[in-house]
């Protein structure tokens, strides 16, 4: 998994970075590797595919809840990738929280789930 950010240089000035954005390789398949298959890589993306992280409503008017599967701290980043507010979820909050408060934009929930990074895109209007 990798995770980006791009500033672009115009007449000599660089940009604010945009959000960071979330590149992750495929793992190959079965054919791919000749029968020979890593397990933890394996065992890895099905911990993964169990994995859900959800937002509601959205978009919203800065008012809404963060629900997943798994317990993590989890960044809300904006779109010039800035760190909004950093949130942890686990058993003792139900594996929610609510988030209020924030101004009309697009934000990014940002975490990383057994080495995997994960990101879901808020819109508050």
């Amino acid at each position: 998994v990798y995770s980006v950010q791009v500033s672009a240089k115009l007449a000599g000035l660089w940009s604010a970075y945009g959000p960071i954005s979330n590149l992750r390789t495929p793992l190959p398949t079965l054919a791919e590797t000749d029968g020979n298959s890593d397990s933890q890589d394996a065992e890895n993306a099905d911990l993964f595919a169990d994995f859900t992280l959800e937002v509601y409503p959205n978009p919203n008017n800065g008012e809404f809840t963060i629900s997943s599967s798994h317990e993590g701290k989890f960044n809300i980043v904006n779109e010039l990738g800035q760190l909004i507010r950093t949130i942890e979820i686990s058993k003792e909050n139900n594996f929610e929280t609510k988030i209020g408060g924030l101004n009309q934009g697009i934000y990014f929930i940002t975490g990383i789930v057994n080495e995997n990074v994960i990101t879901k895109k808020v819109i508050v209007q």
